[in-house]
């Protein structure tokens, strides 16, 4: 096998694991700073504050030093700072922690989508949806991890240390095999404005991510505040959300092809937005994680659908299009949790959540605008 495809695919993973490995410790986190709901969307505010940062400096440096170096970088970051996110002890200190924290993941989510893009052209067949199965898939096994030493009352940060070491060994074990050479397109800017139906597509995938975000940060403050789950056992939240999400992930491509965009985004927002109103609704344990179940399959496919229909439109090059609606989609995912936090505050994690199937329905509504069919093959080789 290449062996530049199996160091991305070990990257994306990574990404997963750390950032999964982050949701298992956020009721820890709010237990030992004593935060309201609204100061905690502060703090995790700050993580997306260093990551949307992080994500155009990125850019930057690869054209400059390449992927590997700053891939390798933003990971000495998420394993230097993971272990004292779960050991801060008041509010400013987990801001500036998770900000770093936040910074790092950011890096490595820019370099490692680029270095996707490299790999998915040398090799010549599409990639992306596999690569990013695997960071799902890093999401279930960080949570599952988590919660399993969590289980047998290992400290906080000391699972947080194991986790540190094992991404440590795979990190060093990964350096040889990736892109070492420059970016493509130097002269390309590192963020420009959508045009026409890529405006759409973005807030489609902010509306998508936001959901995703708000599943990684927020299940387990609310199983354990609403639903009566032990601290300890919250995780077990997002890795149903996050198994169920990699089960749809590997199905997608063949999912699209059988039904074709358009169906796929419709039937998936229905799901999403039906596991938040039964999330809500319904205040019985089990039904809870089978909610979480439904928000991660129904959530998984759509910004896929969004990234093959950004490479048949002629608005924009397909290039510049895709980096919009990943900088779009990504403030969903890192900034989102911060105004569900808000919301929370203003009133509670119930009407927050609420807000949440209301923008699903909203894409239900827009699908639409996706094209009925899957021809994407061709467009896919362009970019």
């Amino acid at each position: 096998m290449n062996k530049e495809k199996i160091s991305t695919e070990v990257t994306f993973f990574l990404t997963g694991f750390a950032f999964s490995s982050w949701a298992a410790l956020v009721p820890f986190a709010r237990n030992h700073t004593q935060l309201s709901d609204g100061s905690l969307g502060l703090t995790l505010l700050s993580l997306g504050v260093g990551s949307v940062i992080a994500m155009p400096a990125a850019g930057s440096a690869i054209s400059r030093f390449g992927c590997r170096s700053v891939i390798m970088s933003g990971l000495f970051f998420v394993i230097i700072l993971l272990p004292f996110l779960a050991s801060a002890t008041s509010f400013l200190s987990l801001i500036v922690r998770l900000f770093i924290f936040g910074a790092g993941i950011g890096t490595v989510d820019a370099a490692m989508n680029v270095q996707g893009v490299m790999v998915e052209k040398k090799l010549g067949r599409p990639l992306l949806s596999g690569f990013h199965a695997l960071y799902s898939f890093g999401g279930v096994v960080g949570a599952g991890a988590m919660a399993l030493m969590f289980s047998v009352a290992l400290a906080p940060t000391i699972a947080a240390l194991v986790v540190s070491a094992l991404m440590l060994f795979a990190a060093i074990w990964i350096f040889p095999s990736l892109h070492g050479a420059k970016g493509e397109a130097n002269d390309d800017p590192l963020f420009v404005l959508p045009h026409g139906i890529v405006w759409l597509l973005g807030g489609i995938c902010f509306a998508t991510f936001l959901s995703e975000g708000a599943a990684l940060d927020w299940s387990g403050v609310f199983l354990s505040s609403n639903r009566h789950f032990e601290v300890k056992n919250a995780g077990w939240g997002y890795v149903v959300f996050a198994s169920l999400m990699t089960m749809a992930r590997l199905s997608g491509n063949s999912l699209i092809r059988k039904f074709g965009l358009r169906k796929v985004v419709l039937g998936s927002s229905l799901c999403a937005a039906a596991g938040w109103v039964l999330l809500i609704i319904v205040p019985l344990q089990l039904v809870s994680l089978i909610s979480l179940g439904l928000i991660g399959f129904g959530c998984a496919n759509i910004a896929p659908a969004a990234y093959s229909a950004v490479g048949q439109q002629q608005k924009m090059p397909v290039h510049l299009a895709i980096s919009a609606i990943t900088t779009l989609g990504y403030a969903g995912v890192l900034l989102g949790p911060a105004l569900i936090g808000a919301i929370a505050n203003a009133s509670n994690l119930q009407v927050a959540f609420c807000a949440l199937a209301v923008v699903l329905m909203l894409v239900c509504a827009t699908s639409a605008i996706f094209p009925p069919s899957s021809h994407t093959n061709d467009n896919h080789q362009k970019t």
